[in-house]
């Protein structure tokens, strides 16, 4: 418990956060957000006013080449097929002709369009007068003239001055467009410089403040972290204290009698060759449960009595071929293996390494009880001077919450274990100075890998 203490005292002692410097941030963000925030909203009502003359100019202009073409229609039509609802038509929509060309050139500058008002309403003029009389030659029958008067030269040269006329209504509005933005744009650089020396007080005063926030906030996780790995440690030091204290005892006292009875059920199996299939197979269950029984007792004792490494040069080859061949794998499971002939040797006790690779196996096949795939990789890190070995099933996988207490004493997942055989393949490994990690995703199988230093090192 010794052992929390400092960092316990440490965690306490960090600075604290830095809350004068995002006061002073927030601050000048407030005066910074006020001041653009009224330069913006004053901008942005100039904006939507402008938009908003630009879309009625724009729809008026529209409107007012659209019922002139409907009238100039309308009294060809007439004229063309002697139908004088076209002329009622005319009537109705001529009012609303004056009426759009009026609003138009209300909102306009009266020095940009008086150029040529009077000569556009000249010609419109003469164009109503035209119009009217081919409605007058259609009503008397005289269809063929009112046509010619309505394609005639005259008709055409004063509908090219209409149209140029309203051609210049639109270039006016397109000016006081143009002027309006010209004046938005000169608010947008006046708000840009005034906004300047607040941005940059703004964006100083945060960096700071996020600097100073950030090393405290590493620095607190570090704390955190060293002080969760102290307990986690301290926890699993007071789980193998506890399992050392029965470990003796249950070893000796369950070693002798499952010895014992192995040695019977084997006795039975050789003598009672010609027993029944019943009979037979109880005695196999017997000898199966032997074995799950001899398997937690070695596990208990490999957890808290690591024998220390004799190392030698080893050929992962070679104790992987050996542990697979331990384990009773099923045809259900089918086994891909990828290890390099140029895989360098890697310095390490044979015997537990076996016991490491033999127990990830093991608990490979048991995580695909309906048959899947055991990948086997490995490969050097020439870097490192490490190889290092993945052990892949395609099970069920390891749920997230799960993960990080798999290398724990006395955690298990499964029915009838102990939790003991991942502790041991951790403390194996890393006695002889290699580590172990897991990944997995549940529904998409689970990988285990050993890193270990190659030999000479």
């Amino acid at each position: 418990m010794n052992s929390i203490i400092p960092i316990q005292q440490r965690l306490s002692g960090k600075e604290g956060f830095p809350l004068r410097l995002f006061a002073a941030a927030f601050v000048i963000s407030i005066l910074t957000s006020i001041f653009s925030g009224w330069q913006s909203w004053q901008m942005h009502k100039r904006a939507e006013e402008m938009s908003k003359k630009h879309i009625a100019l724009t729809e008026d202009v529209g409107r007012i080449m659209l019922l002139d073409e409907v009238l100039t229609m309308s009294a060809r039509m007439a004229a063309g097929t002697g139908d004088f609802s076209y002329e009622k038509r005319y009537d109705q929509f001529d009012p609303q002709l004056t009426t759009e060309i009026n609003e138009v050139r209300a909102v306009l500058p009266q020095a940009d369009i008086a150029r040529f008002v009077n000569e556009t309403d000249e010609a419109n003029l003469a164009l109503v007068k035209i119009e009217r009389q081919a409605f007058a030659l259609a009503h008397q029958g005289r269809r063929q003239e009112a046509t010619a008067l309505l394609t005639g030269d005259e008709y055409m040269r004063l509908k090219k001055v209409y149209a140029g006329g309203m051609e210049k209504t639109v270039n006016a509005a397109n000016g006081l467009i143009e002027k309006e933005t010209r004046h938005l744009h000169s608010m947008s650089l006046r708000l840009a410089t005034a906004s300047a020396i607040g941005v940059l007080a703004l964006l100083a005063a945060w960096f700071f403040a996020v600097r100073s926030a950030r090393n405290w906030a590493a620095e607190r996780r570090e704390a955190e972290d060293a002080l969760r790995k102290a307990q986690d440690e301290l926890v699993r030091r007071e789980k193998l204290a506890l399992l050392g204290q029965v470990a003796d005892t249950v070893g000796h006292e369950l070693r002798n009698p499952l010895g014992v009875m192995n040695n019977a059920v084997y006795f039975l199996q050789a003598v009672l060759t010609d027993a029944d299939e019943t009979t037979k197979e109880y005695l196999g269950i017997i000898k199966s449960e032997i074995a799950d029984a001899e398997r937690i007792v070695s596990d208990l004792l490999d957890a808290v009595r690591t024998k220390p490494p004799r190392p030698g040069t080893v050929e992962m080859a070679e104790v992987i071929g050996q542990a697979l061949r331990k384990c009773d794998i099923p045809a259900s499971v089918i086994i891909k293996m990828d290890i390099p002939q140029t895989l360098p040797l890697v310095r390490a006790d044979p015997m537990h390494l076996h016991q490491v690779f033999w127990n990830l196996i093991a608990n490979a096949v048991e995580a695909m009880p309906e048959g899947g795939e055991l990948k086997i990789i490995a490969g050097e890190n020439s870097v490192a001077k490490t190889v290092t070995v993945s052990i892949q099933d395609s099970g069920c996988g390891i749920a997230p919450e799960q993960q990080a207490k798999l290398f724990q004493p006395l955690f298990t997942t499964k029915a009838r274990r102990v939790g003991l055989g991942l502790a041991v393949v951790k403390n194996l490994t890393q006695v002889n100075g290699g580590s172990v990690k897991a990944e997995s995703a549940p529904g998409k199988g689970s990988t285990f890998t050993v890193t270990l230093p190659c030999a000479g090192l």
